[in-house]
């Protein structure tokens, strides 16, 4: 699973943001960030915690990478 989480994440455009998450491959989750700045809603961050736990506890791979430069 890839999330791209985009700079700005709030109700109003939510379904861009869940459309966006590449859901095909299910044994690790890869969180990509932008590395300047993030604003998102609480429940987003609820979210990619609940998603994070999950493949937590069910030992998946996560690989957070912040490096990439995103514009979204």
């Amino acid at each position: 699973m890839k999330i791209i989480v985009p700079n700005s994440a709030f109700l109003g455009n939510i379904d861009t943001f869940l459309k966006s998450m590449d859901t095909t491959q299910e044994d690790f989750l890869e969180v990509v960030f932008n590395e300047h700045w993030n604003s998102l809603h609480p429940v987003v961050l609820t979210m990619l915690a609940s998603i994070g736990a999950y493949m937590q506890l069910n030992n998946y791979e996560i690989k957070i990478n912040e490096n990439l430069r995103l514009c979204i």
